[in-house]
């Protein structure tokens, strides 16, 4: 498997352009995908379209990839309250499934969008896909109950302040923490600096974590100036070294059950105040 890993040089509030500007991308670096890969949009890429007319267009991107599409987002307002949503693709352009940040963050709050359903994990190929937005992704609880193998984050990673090394800094660090946490790679697409929301300017932070690099002082990969990138996913090493921390007694995957049997309190608590997760399985 391979992801695909996107940052757009800028962002617009017409999900068309928007959707214009990562094909051209992807066509100028000669990326194409195959049926059991994956591509990560970044979160609003979407921007503010009707449902419809942004399922058209991530639809038509996986076509023309030729791969399954982490949808990114939009912020979906055919509701009483706006949820910031996205769906997953299959290769032919059929919706699988959809997922929704479970914290909207900053201006997100004022412009009335509502809390989410929670996190989803997918099951492609054989691998647990979970999709986690933006914000979302520095939640532990957002992980409390799934086991993924690949965490898709997409993003838009605004800063308010003027230089975006430290927005930089933490989320590398919380990506290579959560990766190797739970045994799993983390891709985050994002908007490259340059790209606004508003007056807010995105940080740049698009790359793979991963959790046993190859070599050893590579644990995380960023995009650096490039638009899109592709990786590939070394899961026969993953699963060879979690068998070697089983064998150690070395956890290196949450356990849910376990977790709610020794801190009932607290996951009853937890489970009060953020929406339960789903499952979802999509191929096999």
């Amino acid at each position: 498997m391979k992801v695909l890993v996107l940052q757009p040089r800028r962002w617009s509030p017409d999900a068309a352009e928007n959707f214009d500007l990562i094909e051209r991308a992807a066509a100028r670096a000669g990326i194409t995908g195959g049926a059991g890969d994956v591509a990560v949009l970044p979160e609003l890429v979407g921007a503010s379209a009707l449902a419809s007319r942004y399922e058209i267009l991530v639809a038509g991107f996986a076509r023309s990839l030729g791969c399954w599409v982490v949808g990114g987002s939009h912020h979906d307002r055919s509701a009483r309250h706006g949820r910031n949503r996205g769906v997953i693709v299959s290769p032919t352009g059929t919706i699988e499934g959809e997922y929704s940040k479970v914290n909207p963050y900053g201006r997100e709050r004022a412009e009335g969008i509502a809390p989410g359903d929670g996190a989803t994990c997918f099951e492609i190929d054989g691998k647990r896909l979970l999709v986690a937005i933006c914000a979302d992704f520095f939640h532990s609880s957002v992980f409390a109950e799934h086991t993924p193998d690949l965490v898709a984050v997409p993003a838009f990673s605004v800063t308010r302040l003027v230089n975006p090394r430290p927005a930089r800094t933490v989320w590398r660090h919380m990506a290579v923490a959560r990766s190797y946490e739970l045994g799993a790679y983390v891709a985050i697409s994002d908007w490259a600096r340059g790209a606004r929301q508003a007056e807010i300017e995105s940080s740049s932070v698009a790359g793979l974590a991963q959790p046993f690099p190859s070599p050893r002082d590579s644990y995380f990969v960023s995009l650096g100036a490039r638009q899109i990138a592709a990786f590939d996913l070394d899961f026969a090493t993953v699963d060879a070294v979690h068998e070697d921390r089983r064998q150690l007694g070395f956890l290196t995957r949450p356990n849910a059950r376990r977790w709610r049997g020794q801190s009932r309190s607290w996951w009853q608590t937890a489970s009060s105040m953020i929406p339960n997760g789903s499952s979802q399985k999509v191929a096999k």
